[in-house]
């Protein structure tokens, strides 16, 4: 593995609080969700420091993009260097594809790495540009699981008392996929009654939510890292 993208890995794992389950009753993982802003920055900054090098050294587009400006890794220490790193658009995106079919070159999952930790494979809807697909692995799975935790945890959702129904179209697109995981993972917890219904529920065309009237209190502010 490079040792680039170890580091990045490595980075994210160590921020990963609470990784399995709530750390209060309040907030998923309180260290990272009532962090201070001093705090949030300092993790940010690291992160924002390794992605750069992982994103150089395993991402064909963006070092190609970087170079093209003269930026190399070094010369992005913490969050006040965000502002030298250029906005990407979907249609470079798109362009990209066309010209490196049928991946693009805008991710660090190659053929190799699908091949050793690939999960599944998003694609966007193309209404404004040529669709882009997305290869992601089992490490983007639990990243997304965790995220979605987090705030769905913020939201007020608690498993055992609330139920949903997330019935969008199941279609390539990535939105809601991983508010399914976790939910579905929640209900495995809760009963097997629960964990029986949830195949059902992916068939349906409409979407329901329902809390307990506890849930719909106000909670509090919560900041993401």
């Amino acid at each position: 593995m490079d040792p680039s993208r170890r580091e990045w890995l490595q980075v994210v794992e160590r921020f990963q609080r609470d990784p399995a389950r709530p750390g209060s009753n309040e907030a998923w993982s309180p260290a990272l969700d009532f962090a201070s802003a001093d705090e949030l920055r300092a993790i940010q900054s690291e992160k924002l420091r390794a992605a750069v090098r992982f994103a150089y050294a395993c991402v064909p587009f963006y070092r190609k993009k970087l170079g093209r400006i003269g930026l190399e890794p070094g010369d992005v220490r913490g969050l006040d260097d965000l502002v030298k790193i250029p906005v990407t658009t979907k249609h470079e995106m798109a362009e990209d594809v066309a010209a490196n079919p049928p991946w693009g070159t805008y991710t660090s999952v190659d053929d190799r790495c699908w091949a050793e930790r690939g999960w599944q494979m998003f694609a966007s809807s193309g209404t404004t540009s040529r669709p882009r697909a997305f290869r992601y692995t089992r490490f983007d799975r639990e990243m997304w699981a965790w995220a979605n935790a987090r705030a769905m945890w913020a939201m007020g959702f608690r498993p055992g008392r609330d139920s949903a129904m997330l019935a969008f179209g199941y279609g390539p697109h990535v939105w809601l996929w991983e508010c399914t995981t976790r939910s579905t993972a929640w209900a495995s917890r809760s009963s097997p009654a629960a964990a029986s219904t949830r195949g059902r529920a992916h068939g349906s065309s409409t979407s329901t939510v329902r809390r307990s009237s506890a849930a719909r209190r106000p909670t509090r502010s919560i900041s993401a890292a």
